[in-house]
């Protein structure tokens, strides 16, 4: 992800539980409407993802009138579902804008084939990761995953020349999916809900090149895509390394958040790993950061780093791939023996 992810995100359960008669989808982040507080949705413990908090009781209506109003449609992942149920609470025409929102979504699914994005390599990964070096790293104190990105390692120019605005978009699709089958397997290890990720945004490098529309253009699209087709994904997004001119560029950019997004973002000092250290435990922080994670050798940048982190990437979608068939098929052998 990049500033294109800073708001780009920068973005399973023990059993996924589906829409009546429908097999689950694969869904997925960054937010947008609104953000309940854990004493609206109910305690949770502190290690505990928020969002697995019971739905309350005029949540849980709206989801019950959702499921009959999508039953014939696409399967639906009923994650997804309470993302824009809890998304769009705020608004004053509630059940239409969840509705009208949750429709456009799912036909831009369908449009940008976000359910099988993961299911074949898109061509020339490697070289993306190369020029964007980014990284599925670990969990959060409260059971999030972590994504980070060397968003600024990115040369907009050399960016553009590999990969069209709608290359890189793709491959932000494919980012987002990546995360949402990290949180399935989450939620199959913990028995917790879990919708919601981390990000991590190292902006060291950032410079005025960046200030072009050849960099803003695809971050502007890439907003677009978090805020409306993966409400309530974005737990935190902890900036990094950020430059003078970071303020230049944060001024053009923030008025493209919805505010409750823009609240997320977390700005962080010098001492920054003090500062993550508080969210994430210093073993799932990367050496690359600071941390005393053992799975990176010590002394190397994440940049330096991608191609490791590329073979890393690709190891980790066909394992969570497989686990996750084989949890589908698991489901279904059990449905079928007691019916």
């Amino acid at each position: 992800m990049d500033l294109v992810a800073l708001v780009r995100t920068v973005s399973g359960v023990v059993r996924r539980t589906r829409v009546k008669s429908a097999p689950a989808v694969w869904q997925r982040s960054m937010s947008s409407p609104a953000s309940l507080s854990l004493s609206q949705q109910g305690k949770v413990a502190d290690n505990q993802p928020p969002e697995s908090a019971p739905l309350l009781p005029e949540d849980a209506d709206v989801l019950k009138r959702l499921e009959i109003e999508f039953a014939n449609e696409m399967p639906i992942d009923r994650q997804m579902m309470i993302r824009f149920v809890r998304g769009y609470k705020t608004e004053k025409a509630r059940w239409e804008t969840t509705v009208t929102k949750l429709r456009e979504a799912l036909e831009w699914r369908r449009k940008t084939q976000a359910d099988s994005v993961l299911n074949a390599p898109l061509e020339r990964e490697e070289k993306y990761f190369e020029l964007w070096p980014h990284d599925f790293h670990g969990v959060s104190k409260r059971g999030h995953p972590i994504y980070v990105e060397a968003t600024c390692a990115a040369d907009p120019n050399v960016l553009l020349e590999s990969f069209t605005v709608e290359e890189q978009q793709h491959f932000h699709i494919q980012t987002m999916e990546m995360l949402a089958l990290i949180k399935r397997q989450c939620e199959r290890d913990t028995g917790l809900r879990t919708y919601k990720h981390v990000v991590i945004m190292d902006l060291g490098g950032l410079s005025r090149r960046h200030m072009s529309s050849k960099f803003t253009g695809p971050v502007q699209s890439q907003i677009n895509i978090d805020q409306f087709y993966y409400p309530e994904s974005l737990q935190t997004l902890c900036i990094i390394n950020a430059p003078f001119v970071f303020r230049m560029l944060w001024g053009m950019v923030k008025p493209w958040l919805h505010p409750l997004t823009a609240a997320r973002i977390k700005i962080l000092g010098a001492d920054y790993i003090t500062q993550l250290k508080e969210i994430i435990a210093e073993d799932q922080i990367p050496r690359y950061l600071g941390g005393n994670c053992k799975c990176c050798p010590a002394g190397k940048t994440l940049q330096e780093l991608h191609g490791d982190k590329f073979k890393a990437f690709v190891d980790k979608r066909d394992r969570l791939l497989k686990a996750e068939a084989a949890a589908e098929d698991g489901t279904k052998s059990a449905s079928m023996s007691t019916s």
